[in-house]
């Protein structure tokens, strides 16, 4: 619109100064014939179709330029990812699946030592078992000769027959002391 705002101001000035074919408009009113508005359009048209032209071609360089700029910074940008990214990432894999090898590894590892600590506590246990069942008849032993002490010392204390012997006093008789010395 701007192009098509100055050809006008240009058909105007030179209007104006007379140098434009056609007349003034007051002889115009005068002397139009058919021809005149043809006399007057042709070099404006001719005008607006040089503008337009400058116009095409200035946007056409401008787009020229701008697909340059992009091809450029695109292969700039390819460059950067074939030599700079791609790499990283193929580095950043095999990485990777060191780290995976290593944790199945690791994995393996840790369940083989828990496998073997469960068994090694398996057969401990088994041998704890049998080690408590040769100490339950020694229990039940030493329980019986408890019952059987205990049995033996409510009866109360046997007496000595000894002639002029005496019970110690204050010793109460039962556990309280060793008769016979003191």
């Amino acid at each position: 619109l701007l192009w098509l705002r100055a050809a006008w101001q240009r058909a105007a000035a030179t209007a104006s100064t007379g140098s434009h074919p056609c007349p003034p408009h007051s002889e115009m009113a005068f002397k139009a014939t058919a021809s005149t508005f043809r006399d007057m359009a042709l070099p404006l048209a001719h005008e607006v179709v040089e503008d337009l032209c400058k116009e095409h071609d200035k946007e056409i360089e401008q787009l020229w330029k701008e697909q340059q700029d992009l091809r450029q910074a695109l292969n700039e940008s390819v460059r950067i990812m074939r030599e700079e990214v791609l790499p990283r990432e193929k580095l950043m894999h095999e990485i990777l699946e060191d780290l995976e090898g290593a944790y199945k590894a690791g994995t393996r590892q840790l369940h083989s030592a828990g496998q073997a600590h469960m068994m090694d506590t398996l057969n401990k246990q088994g041998e704890l078992s049998k080690d408590r069942d040769k100490l339950v008849d020694p229990l039940q032993q030493m329980e019986q000769e408890l019952e059987r002490i205990a049995t033996l010392l409510s009866h109360g204390p046997v007496k000595p027959d000894i002639q002029g012997w005496a019970a110690p006093t204050g010793g109460g008789g039962r556990g309280g002391g060793n008769p016979g010395r003191g």
